[in-house]
């Protein structure tokens, strides 16, 4: 582990009237923030005076069929297309995982590209590289959406409570891991029966195995630990434990 002392945020970003961005990605992620984007661009217009242009949607595969209120016009496979485009400003991560989406944020960051990113595996293993890049480049990277759902924890931690000295940080985590304990422990009943409860289903295709066995916890640990004491640290090097292992009886015990 190496101690560091970096900003997370990066370089402020500029004010303007109009925003252009682009979406990384369409899987149910980037299908959300689309929604929203569709959804609130005009309250957010009338409330803000900022205008919320969304220029090209990157993904891998061209022709994969997606919902009816995507705009078809917009998807491309071809970062260039997006790196070629000077109208744009800020790049919104939905993709997921560290290759190939670090090799494209490196490219969008040097071409000045400001980055919002949720995909949190990326940010807990490659957080030092891209916020040095971004600080080299004069460019704002924005980690928030990759903790907690958007709730705003980076920006009370860096913001609101900058003249607090934190020495420690403890608290649940991973919702998901909260969610199976508390069905297992309410209903009485073992883990594989939990994970196939309506409650459980409804999560979808972002339940995995990685939510309950100690991957998501460690990753968004990481984060923080970068945000509230400049410490780069690769979630794999964080030691922990899933629950894939706790019985009835360790249930019974708690």
């Amino acid at each position: 582990m190496t101690d560091i002392h970096f900003q997370l945020w990066g370089k402020r970003m500029p004010r303007k009237k109009e925003i252009n961005f682009v979406l990384l990605g369409l899987g149910k992620l980037g299908q959300g923030f689309y929604r929203q984007w569709l959804k609130k661009k005009d309250e957010i217009l009338e409330k803000t005076g900022f205008k919320l242009n969304l220029l090209h949607i990157l993904v891998r595969h061209a022709n994969f069929k997606r919902p009816d209120f995507v705009d078809q016009s917009l998807i491309t496979t071809n970062i260039n297309d997006i790196l070629n485009d000077q109208n744009v400003n800020i790049a919104i991560d939905a993709i997921g995982g560290i290759e190939p989406t670090f090799s494209i944020v490196k490219r969008l960051i040097q071409n000045k590209i400001h980055l919002v990113s949720a995909n949190r595996m990326l940010l807990a293993s490659k957080m030092k590289e891209i916020v040095e890049l971004a600080n080299q480049n004069r460019i704002y990277v924005q980690p928030e959406p990759s903790l907690g759902g958007g709730v705003p924890i980076i920006s009370t931690i860096q913001r609101d409570l900058l003249a607090n000295n934190i020495k420690t940080m403890y608290g649940i985590v991973s919702g998901t891991s909260n969610l199976i304990l508390t069905k297992m422990t309410e209903e009485k009943i073992p883990l594989q029966e939990a994970l196939k409860s309506k409650d459980i289903l409804r999560l979808g295709e972002s339940l995995s195995i990685i939510d309950y066995e100690g991957a998501d916890a460690a990753q968004k640990i990481a984060i923080l630990a970068a945000a509230t004491f400049g410490i780069d640290v690769n979630f794999l090097h964080i030691y922990s434990e899933g629950i894939s292992d706790i019985s009835d009886f360790d249930i019974k015990c708690a």
